[in-house]
């Protein structure tokens, strides 16, 4: 299920000058390792809470996630 703020969001992010964003899709575990280890920040629509949201806070990012019911029922 897709988050409902999913584009809202990401479109908001991408008009901030000089940030890039990198949607996370179709990469080996060693093609994302290398792309986390580079990320100043890594954001999480609720999908992505296991260790490919872990891993860039392991790597000095700051990671983030959008409340999503689906996921994180409860909070």
């Amino acid at each position: 299920m897709k988050h409902p703020m999913k584009e809202a969001v990401l479109g908001e992010l991408k008009q901030v000058a000089g940030l890039s964003v990198q949607i996370i899709r179709n990469l080996t575990y060693d093609q994302y390792k290398s792309l986390v280890s580079r990320a100043k920040w890594a954001l999480t629509f609720g999908e992505g809470l296991d260790g490919y949201f872990i891993e860039p806070v392991f790597s000095g990012a700051i990671a983030f996630a959008v409340y999503n019911e689906q996921f994180l029922p409860g909070f």
